[in-house]
């Protein structure tokens, strides 16, 4: 066994992930009081909303492709599930709805209720927990005053669009902080005996966007390591912060700033894909994404190295990186036992294992709220007065 802690687990088959995270040893982050509501600004389902306000329609739906095995909403563009790692490439079109309009518009519900585990709010911003986390601690930020479908959006209004990210930032580490830093148990059981400093974990979080989205309103992930064992895997596979999908946020800074220098501005950005995006910014402003994402790439690995401090006692078995095959067992001591499991013996499915263990590690509050402050639909563009 090696760095165990890091959340991979080296076998004589090769490496694998730490998975079947045992409930009985979870610590959560609780959600503490922050705003919110219990009653939906609009009372109706999405379909409704739309017939009461059939401007804000575009607002509402997105392009996606859904995942037949784990059932996650994918972008078009992907050519694996970023949940469970399924293909993807014969997985026709479909649209849904906009969750994320749905919390700014205060909507009560689609195919499941529109409610939020919020972490933070402001009249004109969101903050929540990401239900497909990533790391234990992942939240996303949403501006709710204005409609960006995604961060190529940004790209209309160069000293808009950096001044919202800047905002989503900020409040997003507010989020971090007071939340999920100020719970001591929850801090002991991810970081260890030795907390790390505030400034390097904001250093150290993972912050971006995909383009395209899933979810067709601006919203900055943002990631403070580490990564759950079975997403550390799959970022070890290369699907999660895909080149040329993934944009760092401080790509995007530099590039949204350099163009606001220079008085430019990319008019028709609602329609590029990410590739689009790279060539139109490199021309115009020479921001190099391929640096960018390289050294953002690269950075995950790092702090998962100097901040992971994950316990194989907390977990029953060890999942293959090649074969995927639930193959070890852990001992109450922690020892990895290096065989496939007894004939026999039922095997948990990977894919199983890895959904459990987000719905044990994760910090999403079920019951949920709506926002304090819905807003008029439609809601005005980043080039809108």
């Amino acid at each position: 066994m090696s760095s165990a802690r890091t959340g991979c687990v080296v076998l004589a088959g090769g490496r694998g992930a730490l998975a079947g995270a045992r409930q009985e040893r979870v610590v959560g982050c609780a959600r503490k009081p922050c705003g919110g509501q219990e009653s939906p600004g609009f009372e109706g389902d999405m379909a409704a909303f739309v017939e009461a306000n059939p401007a804000a329609r575009y607002q509402c739906e997105n392009r996606v492709k859904k995942c037949v095995e784990c059932g996650k909403v994918c972008a078009v563009s992907i050519a694996a599930c970023n949940g469970c790692g399924a293909p993807l490439t014969n997985v026709a079109e479909s649209t849904t709805h906009n969750v994320f309009s749905g919390f700014c518009f205060g909507v009560a519900k689609g195919p499941f209720p529109f409610k939020l585990s919020l972490r933070y709010e402001s009249e004109d911003c969101l903050v929540f927990d990401d239900p497909l986390c990533i790391t234990p601690c992942h939240v996303c930020a949403i501006p709710t005053d204005r409609y960006v479908p995604t961060a190529t959006s940004l790209f209309r209004a160069p000293a808009a669009g950096a001044a919202i990210l800047r905002r989503l930032e900020d409040r997003a580490w507010a989020a971090v902080e007071t939340q999920f830093l100020a719970d001591e148990p929850w801090v002991a059981k991810i970081y260890g005996r030795q907390k790390p400093a505030p400034g390097a974990l904001r250093t150290a979080a993972i912050a971006g966007f995909n383009v395209p989205p899933s979810q067709f309103q601006l919203h900055l992930q943002y990631m403070v390591p580490p990564l759950l064992p079975q997403q550390l895997q799959m970022y070890r596979a290369g699907n999660h912060y895909t080149k040329e999908r993934f944009f760092p946020l401080a790509y995007v800074l530099d590039a949204l700033d350099a163009l606001a220098a220079k008085g430019e501005a990319f008019e028709d950005a609602d329609g590029f894909d990410g590739p689009t995006l790279i060539e139109r910014v490199a021309a115009a402003t020479g921001v190099d994404y391929d640096a960018a994402w390289t050294a953002a790439y690269g950075a995950v690995q790092e702090s998962q190295d100097a901040l992971a401090s994950w316990d194989p006692t907390d977990f029953r078995y060890v999942v293959g990186d090649a074969s995927g095959a639930v193959d070890s067992t852990i001992s109450e001591s922690g020892v990895v036992a290096d065989f496939k499991l007894t004939e026999g013996v039922e095997r948990p499915h990977a894919g199983d294992l890895s959904l459990r263990d987000k719905m044990a590690l994760a910090n999403y509050d079920r019951d949920g709220v709506y926002s304090r402050f819905p807003k008029a639909a439609p809601l005005p563009t980043i080039v809108d007065p």
